[in-house]
This record gives structure tokens, C-alpha cells and sequence, in this order.
């Protein structure tokens, strides 16, 4: 496939919401800046957030061929399920259903295909030839999507099957993307969060050729409260907080159960037990952190801790707190990077910077208060990455070598 040569270069972005897309955001804005020509689609709840930062994008009803797609979006009003998030629309959701379930049906045929997507919804989907066929309509001089599955992993795999140069950002830990980023049909480059990650890909497998630690863009914004003492003292004044108080932070978490089948702790669980301790400990207080996605309004029985809604960005939170325990969270990572003393509960074989040396394991409850109380002692490990920060700049630097390696000569 002929690429695009003229100046300004044209950069295809797409992503998932959440943290796909706080990754990608920073990068975004990057090419607008230097002038560069930027194609975002924002993918399931990401073209609101897109909007919502002020982003020129286009949802998923973009890739909808109004003539050749109209069969699959006729089965889709019949099979797709209910739109039940805000920032998704009824129209978005059937046009990723009827992308889906072309690309199912075309490799499967069309009883298996649909079959297949009535087994397993959603997670049947990687429309590999209906991202080919966006692409060879863009025609960008490069692919930037984060190491999601389904459409971003589609158009990373058409991308390297088109000849097109493209970049996979790994904006957390590579684990359940492990098994198609070393399945030998993945882009060659690929930026990651820390040296541990690249450590860990040359253990087996197809790794791509060309492995870079930027840190991640989605955790640019923390660098501002990397000096904690300022945050610290101003978050805590406005949320009541005295400042010799030992503050613990545990967000929390939306599912009831993690992807491994085991149940996270109930928040009124949690309320029971860190008012235990409070009690105990007269100096000691603590805050939930609200899952994005999670109830608006705080458990029952808070007395000595404080719900944070989501009101405060997660440095805010993080300013205010001391020490931050958990199960499975971004906000583990966060802290960690903030150079904040962390405990993991649950989940040890699954979250990484516990066998890293990052933080530390909890197997009790009980192992909370005392951790806390006496963080102070620990030597802790830091982080194999790049300056807080610096990512957005690293990977567009990535971007950039990127474009040269592939321009004609």
C-alpha cells in the first residue's frame, strides 16, 4: 500500500475509553501541535472523551459502509445489546456490533459466525478486514493504538498486513495482551510504561523488533504532585484532613469480581474493618476512591474516612494520602509512581509490581493498619522509567523515528 508522503504527515490514532484513551489524549494533542494531521477514532465510550477534551474525532459509525454494511446492521438491531453507559450512543453500539459480526461472518460463514457472537458477545470481535479496509481509505502515514484487544488490536494486525508503520503504546502492564503482542502478526514497535515490562518480553515469543521505554502519557498529569509536600498540605486543608494524621487510600473496585474469578471486597466490608482501625488507632483516617464506573454515593457508615467521588483527579487523591493499599487499581500504579509506599491485597500472581519489588503483599487484613503505621521503615524500590512526565515527548520522539525509518529513499 502506497504511503502518503507530502508534509504535513497524517497520524491514524484509535482507542478504547478509559485508560486507552487517557494515553492517547496527551499524544493526540501533540500532533495537532506540531502541525501534523491528526485521524482520531474514538472507540465504545472514547469519542465522548475525545469531545470532551476539546479532540477533532470520529466515533465508529465513521467505518460504517452505508450500502455494503446495511445487511450486518439489519442484524444487528436484532442482536446487539442494550446501550446502557452515556457516553454511547444507540447508533455507536450497532455499528460495532455490525463491523463485529461482518468480519465473524466473513471468516466463519454466516450461521458460525453468528453463533460465535452469540457465545461470547463482544469478545468474539477482531474485524481485522473491516480495519484494512479503513485504512486503505485513510491512508495514514502512521497507526498509533494502545495494546487493547478487539478493534484497536484489529487495526494494529491490518496495519502490519498493509505495510503501514505503526506504533502499539502499552499504557499499563503487558499480561492479557501478552499472547497476541508476541504472536508474531504484532506492529515491531511497541512503547512500555518501565524497563520491568521490556525485561519480561525478551522471555519468549515473536517480540517486536523495536521495544522502547517511554512511561506512559496517561500519567503525564501526576507529575505535578511529584513534589508532594504542596499538594499535600492544600488537598488535605480543604478536605478537613489534619496534617499529622496518617492517611490511607484505597480505591475502589466496580466488578464484583476480578477477571480471575475472584471476589473483590465489598465496600461496606471495608467501611467496617478501616473503621475498626480508625478506632484503634486514633491518628489513623482513610478515603475510598469511586471507580469511574462505580456508585456515586459513599457506603454506609463512614465516620473517621472520607469518599472521594471522583471530585479530586487521582494526584489530588494521592496527595492527600500517606500510603495506598488495594486489589486491582490504576491508582496502586499511580502511587507508585508518586513514590508512595504501597500495599497489594489479593490478586499477588496477577498484579506485577508485587514480584517487581514496587510493593508490597498483603495476605491479611489485619497487615493494613501496622503497614501504615510504620511505612516510614521500609526501603522502597523505584520504578525503572523515564522522568514523570516526559512520556507524551518520549513517545512522540518514538513517533517520529518511526516515520523516518519508513519514508521512501
Amino acid at each position: 500500500m502506497a504511503r502518503n508522503t507530502s508534509a504535513p504527515r497524517k497520524i491514524l490514532i484509535c482507542s478504547y475509553g478509559g485508560g486507552h484513551s487517557k494515553a492517547v489524549i496527551p499524544v493526540a494533542r501533540a500532533v495537532l501541535e506540531r502541525g501534523d494531521t491528526l485521524d482520531l477514532i474514538g472507540f465504545t465510550t472514547a469519542f465522548a472523551e475525545f469531545q470532551r477534551a476539546g479532540l477533532p474525532a470520529r466515533s465508529i459509525e465513521s467505518l460504517i459502509d452505508p450500502t455494503d454494511d446495511a445487511p450486518y446492521l439489519a442484524l444487528a438491531r436484532d442482536l446487539a445489546p442494550p446501550t446502557d453507559h452515556p457516553d454511547i450512543t444507540e447508533a455507536q453500539t450497532l455499528a460495532y456490533t455490525a463491523l463485529g459480526l461482518r468480519d465473524l461472518m466473513g471468516r466463519l460463514g454466516d450461521a458460525a459466525g453468528i453463533a460465535l457472537y452469540k457465545e461470547k458477545g463482544r469478545f468474539a470481535f477482531e474485524p481485522v478486514e473491516v480495519a484494512k479496509r479503513a485504512l486503505i481509505k485513510a491512508r495514514p502515514d502512521l497507526v498509533v493504538a494502545t495494546t487493547s484487544p478487539r478493534m484497536e488490536l484489529a487495526f494494529l494486525r491490518a496495519a502490519r498486513a498493509l505495510g503501514l508503520p505503526a506504533l502499539a503504546i502499552a499504557n499499563q502492564f503487558i499480561i492479557d495482551e501478552r499472547a497476541w503482542v508476541l504472536s508474531g502478526d504484532y506492529p515491531d514497535h511497541l512503547a512500555v510504561l518501565c524497563g520491568e515490562i521490556r525485561d519480561t518480553l525478551g522471555e519468549g515469543g515473536h517480540r517486536p523488533r523495536d521495544v522502547r521505554v517511554t512511561g506512559s502519557p496517561a500519567f503525564d498529569a501526576l507529575a505535578r504532585f511529584g513534589d508532594a509536600q504542596g499538594p499535600r498540605a492544600q488537598v488535605r486543608a480543604g478536605l478537613g484532613l489534619a496534617q499529622d494524621e496518617t492517611v490511607i487510600l484505597w480505591p475502589l473496585n466496580n466488578a464484583v469480581a476480578a477477571r480471575t474469578g475472584e471476589a473483590f471486597l465489598a465496600p461496606e466490608a471495608l467501611v467496617d474493618l478501616f473503621e475498626t482501625f480508625c478506632e484503634a488507632h486514633p491518628g489513623l483516617r482513610y478515603i475510598l476512591r469511586r471507580h469511574p464506573n462505580g456508585p456515586t454515593a459513599p457506603p454506609p457508615g463512614m465516620v473517621r474516612g472520607l469518599f472521594d467521588d471522583g471530585t479530586l483527579s487521582a494526584g489530588e487523591s494521592l496527595a492527600a494520602a500517606d500510603v495506598v493499599c488495594g486489589e486491582m487499581s490504576t491508582v496502586l500504579l499511580e502511587g507508585i509512581l508518586l513514590g508512595k509506599p504501597v500495599a497489594c491485597y489479593g490478586f499477588a500472581d496477577y498484579v506485577p509490581f508485587i514480584k517487581w519489588g514496587l510493593a508490597e503483599e498483603l495476605t491479611s487484613l489485619d497487615q493494613i493498619a501496622p503497614f501504615a503505621l510504620h511505612q516510614t521503615q521500609r526501603a522502597r524500590k523505584t520504578i525503572d522509567m523515564p522522568p514523570l512526565g516526559t512520556a507524551t515527548r518520549n513517545v512522540t520522539a518514538f513517533m517520529d523515528d518511526i516515520l523516518r525509518q519508513s519514508a521512501p529513499t
